[in-house]
């Protein structure tokens, strides 16, 4: 049983990896969809919010109820999973498109109108085929695309939630989006503080936030009912962004697969050995930290899967399954 929320942006959002920001250095790329710890984080935050119990009172587990139940104790990990993030725009809900999921093409795609007409062809090849091809390799079978032309990842594309179910996709009108018609990179100039959070000195720095376009909200899911009631507000990601967040009371629907030929995340997950070797077909990985409010530190950085890895498993109930 899942439990889904609706998150609408009220400004930019601000998610970014382990990169440092040094004064008058250019900031990197935006993380985005953001590590699901920020989002833990966020749910967390809205329920003390919602029962009016103030951070000094739930770090020292001064809490009445069954708020420890519901988020976990201070410092330690959340007790719910976020199991999915999708992008929803016009009523229709939209994934990152599988790692696992090439067009053949003979010069890259610009715009989601280039992917009409396009057929998806996928990197799910056998052992034998590789073995065909005189390939041999220490890691195990190898997960190979062939093309006429030239395989083109479709890195940064959003897909229906609706195709992951289809064993032949050829794309039509609306089918896929590029995250640029989802939306925005803005760059922001913001001042730098010091351990007591006063203004430092001359010193500058840049960051890129996403903005999300009109018409565009955030869906996510966890893995069980957290009591948050709702509608409300919450902060999220970098600088503390504002977000309208509310329960979703219709829940969104996913095909069955017959015979699924892999499983698709729809949210990001840790990186461990048990997942590698599990991964079929994936993106860059991504590397992010955080920050610790109980100890008032930096959390150890995490190695992420991207939403959209491919894997030969259900991995923490955060994937579903993938007919092509």
């Amino acid at each position: 049983m899942k439990t889904w929320y609706e998150l609408t942006p009220l400004d930019t959002l601000f998610f970014r990896g382990s990169e440092p920001m040094e004064a008058g250095q250019s900031s990197a790329a935006p993380l985005f969809p953001p590590p699901i710890t920020v989002i833990q984080g966020a749910l967390r935050t809205a329920l003390l919010r919602e029962r009016g119990v103030t951070f000094a009172d739930y770090k020292q587990s001064a809490v009445t109820g069954d708020v420890i139940d519901l988020i976990g104790r201070c410092g330690d990990e959340a007790p719910f999973s976020v199991t999915a993030l999708l992008l929803k725009r016009d009523g229709i809900l939209y994934s990152p498109a599988p790692a696992s999921w090439f067009i053949d093409a003979g010069n890259k795609p610009e715009s989601a109108g280039d992917y009409v007409g396009k057929q998806v062809i996928t990197a799910l090849s056998t052992a034998d085929d590789a073995a065909g091809m005189g390939i041999v390799s220490s890691s195990g079978p190898l997960s190979l695309v062939v093309a006429r032309n030239e395989a083109m990842p479709l890195t940064g594309c959003w897909v229906t939630i609706a195709l992951l179910a289809q064993d032949l996709v050829t794309f039509g009108p609306g089918d896929l989006l590029t995250g640029s018609e989802l939306f925005t990179t803005e760059n922001r100039i913001g001042i730098g503080i010091d351990s007591q959070r006063k203004v430092v000195e001359g010193k500058l720095y840049s960051a890129n936030h996403i903005r999300l376009r009109d018409g565009v909200t955030m869906l996510v899911a966890t893995d069980k009912n957290m009591g948050l009631a709702g509608p409300g507000l919450l902060q999220l990601g970098g600088e503390q962004r504002t977000c309208r967040y509310e329960q979703v009371s219709q829940n969104p629907v996913f095909k069955t697969v017959a015979e699924p030929k892999g499983y698709v995340c729809l949210a990001p997950l840790a990186a461990n050995r048990e997942k590698l070797a599990a991964t079929v077909a994936t993106h860059k990985l991504s590397i992010s930290a955080g920050w610790d409010l109980s100890k008032g530190f930096h959390k150890p950085s995490a190695t992420w899967f991207p939403a959209g890895s491919v894997f030969t498993e259900n991995l923490n109930n955060a994937c579903i399954p993938l007919a092509l």
